[in-house]
């Protein structure tokens, strides 16, 4: 955002921001950043990132939902904030409620998230030290993944009128690490899809007519120290529930 010049030995500092907010709607089809000079983001109409475009998220970023409108991934997602500085996306209303705005949506199109041979995150679209709440409307996902498979890491997904988290149709791994998903309408977590899932040291509570973790037709899943509480479905338990799959699980605290 700032540049700097040393000619003549002497430095000079360019602004090139607009300040914001920032109103944004409609195709991104080329690789933008939005940086925290210029929030907070005020989505006016529904924004799709294009196929093979990437959209950088800078930490310390404010995005917020004017109502019914989401954010469509089918290329890539970088929105990495850091501890004390999050990426927040909520609602554009004055007394936000659930299910103000839509959702975050991934497409099997997205750029999905690439590790190492340790298992650490490298590359592709990523969730991290960001904070999702106030969507799900119409009784959607704050977060849905449609065949994708982005990295979730040390994040907070709340207040959504419907799951906190939505995946169909998942074949490859999924990671969601360290992460809170609280006082969300229905499931917390609803994984479908024939794909291996690593549910690690995540906290799920407080879903007011759902399942915490629900699992249906996974190959694999590594469920380790997380703490899933005070899930109220009435019809098949509130903890965790798993159909057609094959989880390993250790130190779940239900």
């Amino acid at each position: 955002v700032l540049s700097a010049s040393t000619d003549d030995d002497k430095i000079a500092w360019y602004e090139n921001y607009t300040p914001g907010p920032t109103e944004v709607s409609g195709v991104i089809s080329s690789n933008t950043t939005w940086g925290s000079l210029s929030m907070p983001y005020i989505v006016t109409g529904s924004v799709l990132v294009n196929e093979g475009v990437t959209l950088t998220i800078e930490p310390g970023v404010t995005v917020k939902f004017d109502a019914g409108n989401s954010m469509q991934i089918q290329g890539e997602l970088i929105a990495q904030g850091t501890d004390g500085n999050e990426i927040t996306f909520t609602s554009n209303e004055s007394t936000p409620a659930a299910g103000d705005w839509g959702q975050i949506i991934f497409t099997d199109a997205s750029v999905d998230a690439s590790f190492n041979s340790s298992g650490d995150y490298s590359s592709g679209s990523i969730l991290e030290y960001c904070t999702i709440k106030y969507g799900g409307g119409s009784g959607s996902a704050s977060l849905d993944l449609n065949g994708a498979h982005p990295f979730i890491n040390y994040s907070t997904i709340q207040y959504s009128s419907g799951n906190g988290i939505y995946s169909n149709n998942l074949a490859d791994t999924l990671k969601i690490y360290n992460s809170l998903i609280t006082d969300n309408y229905s499931d917390g977590i609803l994984l479908q899809g024939y794909g291996k899932y690593f549910i690690v040291n995540n906290t799920i509570s407080n879903s007011a007519q759902g399942v915490g973790l629900s699992l249906h037709s996974c190959t694999y899943a590594s469920i380790i120290g997380n703490s899933i509480l005070n899930n109220q479905s009435t019809s098949i338990g509130g903890g965790f529930f798993c159909r057609n799959g094959f989880p390993s699980t250790g130190s779940v605290i239900v």
